[in-house]
């Protein structure tokens, strides 16, 4: 049956006042213990396991995907590994998430009632949450950033308890040089390490394209990217593509929108909500639509890497991190004006030299980058902080009360 937007609302509405409710009793709960004190970051001896902590293990989510990537690769070099979760999520839950996200995941999953009675070599905070958690559990602490987490609210509680994790001490780890930037920027902090951002490329095949066909069509499909977080621009987004619409409608032409990134049951204005997809729906998508639309605000997303790799032209938000990654001619680079980004559209789709230009250089940005090359580099780090540890041990810096 179908529910009216108001009966709608009320109900979703519910939902988000439980889900900040929830938020605030787990944050409460990592801070009880919180005195804000530096920490010794002792090094290990020898560094036999690691425990990834997490606040639940979702499905068909990136970072969750990243962090068991980066665990597998870890297991393969004959380390033992552990993903721990902070939240109330179930063992059984949890495994068959980590299945959906990498089937062949390597580790085992421990629940937040065993947290405490873990042994770990390194234990690995994987957003600024845990890593207040981190603080509380014996090892050497590492931070693994996948963004800078501060610009996710605004300035008040939970972007200053977010910043401050940048100030503590932990061997930071990021995906990617552009967390590091604005780490020092924001914080004057320095991130230790750097790995490199990849994609995974078995899962996501090049789709040869004809472009001379794009001048002559009446309407063309984007398949967008769109997350209700503020990162993502869920709000600018539907405003642009709204009026991306009726620009195309107004040249006697249509633009077809399929959305994905969402919960189901989210109602849009402009288009169809396709809601979470598995990588071979996410494949196909790309392989018939004309333009992948992502917003990369904060840290560049995955998304962006997929569509390149399956030939997809990509467009993107120009005040975003897409340049810190890609050439800027490898994408068509969008801000407020909807006017101005169906001229470039229609420029490109008259030009079809250029948009083989602009999926060429996106194609050979992307060479080299493969997780199995980003799992050796993080594998690199842990191997290079056993010789670290011994180095310092030898030159006399380690105390009998350290020992």
């Amino acid at each position: 049956k179908k529910i009216t937007s108001k009966p709608l609302k009320k109900w979703y509405g519910k939902i988000r006042d439980i889900e900040r409710k929830i938020e605030e009793k787990e944050l409460k709960e990592l801070l009880a213990k919180e005195d804000f004190k530096e920490i010794r970051n002792q090094i290990p001896r020898k560094v036999k396991t690691l425990c990834f902590l997490i606040p639940n293990m979702n499905a068909y989510a990136g970072g969750h995907t990243s962090v068991l990537r980066l665990g597998t690769a870890a297991a393969n070099h004959g380390y033992e590994v552990i993903y721990a979760t902070y939240g109330g999520q179930d063992k059984k839950s949890m495994e068959e998430n980590a299945r959906q996200n990498l089937y062949s995941y390597k580790g085992r999953f421990c629940e937040k009632k065993d947290i405490f009675s873990l042994s770990a070599d390194v234990v690995i905070a994987t957003n600024w949450k845990s890593a207040y958690m981190a603080k509380q559990i014996a090892g050497y602490k590492m931070y693994f950033i996948q963004d800078y987490e501060p610009y996710f609210y605004s300035y008040g509680d939970y972007y200053l308890l977010a910043r401050e994790t940048y100030q503590f001490q932990f061997h930071m780890v990021s995906l990617g040089q552009w967390n590091q930037k604005i780490i020092a920027r924001e914080t004057g902090s320095m991130v230790k390490d750097v790995i490199d951002f990849p994609y995974e490329q078995s899962e996501y095949s090049f789709q040869n394209r004809e472009f001379e066909s794009y001048s002559m069509k009446k309407e063309l499909t984007f398949c967008v990217y769109l997350k209700e977080e503020s990162k993502r621009l869920p709000l600018i987004l539907s405003h642009l593509l709204r009026n991306l619409q009726q620009e195309f409608q107004r040249h006697g032409k249509k633009l077809k929108l399929l959305y994905f990134g969402l919960e189901p049951y989210v109602q849009l204005e402009t288009g169809v909500n396709l809601g979470k997809l598995g990588k071979k729906q996410l494949l196909e998508l790309y392989q018939t639509s004309d333009f992948g639309l992502v917003a990369s605000v904060t840290n560049i997303s995955l998304v962006p890497y997929e569509m390149a790799a399956a030939g997809l032209p990509l467009i993107e938000w120009k005040e975003g991190s897409f340049s810190a990654f890609f050439p800027e001619e490898a994408a068509i680079l969008t801000g407020f004006d909807a006017v101005k980004l169906y001229e470039k559209i229609d420029c490109f789709c008259r030009n079809p030299k250029e948009l083989y230009r602009m999926q060429e250089r996106a194609l050979h940005y992307l060479k080299g980058y493969s997780w199995a090359e980003t799992g050796r580099q993080f594998c690199s780090i842990l191997k290079n902080l056993e010789t670290q540890g011994e180095v310092e041990r030898r030159d006399g810096r380690e105390t009998k009360k350290d020992v």
